[in-house]
């Protein structure tokens, strides 16, 4: 069921940066290419004002973007602000533009013969041929929902854990949508479930997604989403330890698959990856940033790329 996935690397050689692929996943035969790029090797030179990713405003990252939009066939791409787990999506169509007024074209790109769009505050995107989604994240994982009928569309979608689980929906008793159900219900319109697949990639595990009952400032909060969740969802989605599920280990990806098969979409058209964001390491060195893991030292994101390549 699940893949081992490796990375992209930012590169400093001769004193130029390269985005350069160490591997990549082809999903669906094809119709879908998957780049993850973890931490770099030699540490992203210049980043944004948030101090998080890669500055394209900058001429050498421009650049080095460019180059790997040219090499990689890149026409069109979406990279959204994922920051505010709001659980909004946005559809963009390659034939007439998105449907957010707050997408920021990137113009050093245009000589690349590149379309590139960001900041637009989403959680998801849908897209069409011609358009490539690229996800900034540490820790959270990323869905991609792939409907091959009537028409090709993929789906890419934010699942973080306040994204997965909307505090309103323990703290108040609300009943908010997730991000993957709101993407996936809009899907499901005009494509029947068992024609959707799914790909979750690029996360962290149970083992180390811990929201401890004792922790003194977010304890009581931590309870209640733990008991939310059990009731929701079912004790398979916490791991037990020898204080039961006081330790709020989450698995964001089994919520994922919850949500999605809740919705009709059969288990065997679910897959995810084995990758985990909090203890992958090649070589002794980390290979994915991870907010639990670093905290305040945490000095970058991972990208995901998703390209349409049908």
């Amino acid at each position: 069921l699940f893949n081992s996935g490796g990375g992209l690397a930012w590169r400093v050689m001769m004193n130029k940066i390269s985005l350069t692929p160490t591997s990549e996943i082809s999903l669906w035969n094809g119709d879908v290419q998957l780049f993850l790029a973890g931490r770099p090797n030699l540490g992203i030179p210049l980043l944004d004002e948030k101090g998080w990713a890669p500055d394209l405003k900058y001429p050498p990252t421009a650049e080095a973007f460019g180059h790997f939009a040219e090499v990689r066939g890149l026409e069109t791409v979406w990279w959204p602000d994922v920051s505010n787990f709001n659980r909004a999506f946005d559809i963009c169509l390659v034939a007439r533009g998105a449907t957010s007024r707050f997408w920021q074209p990137v113009p050093a790109l245009n000589s690349y013969g590149l379309r590139f769009f960001r900041k637009a505050p989403v959680d998801g995107i849908i897209v069409s041929k011609g358009s490539t989604v690229m996800f900034t994240t540490a820790d959270c994982p990323t869905v991609i929902l792939f409907c091959k009928h009537p028409a090709k569309l993929v789906a890419v979608v934010h699942a973080g854990r306040d994204s997965l689980l909307p505090e309103a929906n323990f703290l108040t008793k609300a009943k908010e949508m997730s991000s993957v159900e709101r993407v996936a219900q809009f899907l499901l319109r005009g494509c029947a479930p068992e024609g959707i697949q799914a790909y979750i990639t690029c996360g962290i595990k149970a083992p180390n997604f811990a929201h401890p009952w004792s922790h003194e400032k977010h304890g009581e909060k931590n309870r209640l989403r733990t008991e939310h969740v059990i009731t929701r969802y079912g004790e398979g989605v916490l791991l037990r330890g020898r204080e039961g599920y006081q330790n709020g280990h989450l698995s964001l990806d089994n919520i994922v698959a919850i949500q999605l098969r809740r919705l009709g979409i059969p288990l065997a058209n679910i897959k995810g990856d084995a990758i985990n964001t909090y203890t992958d390491k090649r070589d002794g060195e980390y290979l994915w940033f991870s907010r639990r893991r670093d905290r305040a030292k945490s000095t970058g994101s991972n990208l995901v790329i998703v390209k349409s390549n049908w």
